[in-house]
């Protein structure tokens, strides 16, 4: 019995330590994902001319006024019977620059768009695709700040911000970097409900703060 005692105290003690290994392991596996979605991008822009993939719900000009804007934005096709609606990052798997879906998914996801619920409607037709990752592209963020990051993990809701401590971000240079968010303010900006009314408006003060905290490129 006294055996058997310790053991337990040791499992005890080793379990989150254990936890921390696997978390671990999840994000550099998650910080590989973005990078190959920079060099996507990389040769996405590379053969058309300097543009990154367009966005339906990401206005480039922010003079041409309000537009759909779900979680700016983590859907890679819209569902629209009978048109190429593929959306953002899913034009790179679309155009065959990433073939792999589950790039697109962080492991440590924790939020309503898993891998599992999402795999076979990637060569499916006319379905809405969600990602474990935000895409912003070139956009406008609101307001005259210049965005310093392409890419995040997961923001459309509270649930959704995969690794809860901090998150990966695809740099403009196309470099991977990890910000980190100790004090839960990122956390703290989320929707809990994408469906609120100022879902997208949080989701940008999210962008907001990881901009602030992002260096420039070449700083």
């Amino acid at each position: 019995m006294v055996s058997l005692a310790i053991i337990g105290v040791l499992i005890g003690l080793l379990f989150p330590a254990l936890s921390g290994v696997r978390e671990a392991t999840r994000r550099v596996v998650c910080m590989s994902n973005i990078r190959q979605q920079g060099l996507g991008l990389a040769m996405y822009t590379e053969d058309n001319r300097g543009e990154l993939p367009a966005s339906y719900f990401l206005p480039k000009d922010a003079s041409r006024g309000p537009e759909p804007s779900p979680q700016l934005t983590n859907i890679a096709r819209r569902d629209i019977a009978g048109e190429d609606s593929w959306d953002g990052m899913g034009i790179l798997f679309n155009r065959e620059y990433l073939n792999a879906p589950q790039v697109f998914y962080c492991p440590s996801h924790h939020g309503q768009y898993p891998l599992a619920a999402n795999l076979s409607l990637w060569h499916a037709d006319f379905a809405k695709i969600f990602m474990n990752y935000q895409y912003r592209g070139d956009g406008v963020a609101g307001g005259s700040a210049v965005p310093h990051t392409l890419v995040s993990d997961g923001l459309a809701t509270r649930s959704d911000y995969s690794h809860t401590v901090g998150c990966n971000v695809l740099r403009l240079d196309y470099s991977v970097s990890w910000v980190s968010d100790a004090g839960g303010r990122i956390a703290a900006s989320l929707p809990d409900d994408e469906l609120v009314s100022n879902a997208a408006a949080k989701v940008s003060d999210a962008w907001t703060i990881i901009d602030d905290t992002v260096s420039p490129v070449g700083r």
